[in-house]
């Protein structure tokens, strides 16, 4: 559905808020680059400012890389559920490489995932400092580093 306000072009009504953003200088070619995208792919600037910060937000969101404070508090019970979920899948390579079925590429590609494995355990043993994962590293260690 359209509204014709009587100026301009018919606005949507799904717009969330209108906003009025300030450009540096030094993004004049920018600007000038994407009006000419927007008349090529017969876009608005709207909608091409719109993509572009949800883009960026993609790739930066949640921001900050301070420590939460629920590594401080004790909240960090999501990491503890992916911990033992990699270390499930740490004992699983561990089983299948002790075991040694299996032609010598399939053997190489479980020791290739126990690698990345033991990688993300020992990152997130990092902030849990939890005992009952240490010796499971280190035997991974032992078999993929030697």
């Amino acid at each position: 559905m359209r509204i014709n306000t009587g100026m301009g072009r018919p606005r949507k009504l799904n717009t969330i808020r209108q906003i009025s953003i300030s450009l540096y200088e030094n993004y004049r070619e920018v600007y000038g680059m994407a009006v000419e995208l927007s008349r090529r792919e017969n876009k608005s600037l709207s909608l091409i400012f719109s993509i572009a910060l949800a883009e960026y937000v993609e790739n930066h969101y949640p921001g900050n890389p301070q420590t939460p404070m629920e590594s401080f508090t004790g909240g960090n019970r999501a990491k503890t559920l992916e911990a033992k979920g990699v270390a499930e899948d740490v004992q699983r390579c561990l089983n299948a490489l002790n075991l040694g079925r299996g032609d010598t590429s399939y053997l190489k590609r479980v020791r290739e995932s126990l690698s990345k494995y033991i990688v993300k355990l020992a990152r997130l043993n990092r902030v849990l400092r939890l005992e009952e994962y240490d010796e499971l590293i280190d035997e991974g260690d032992r078999l993929v580093y030697g």
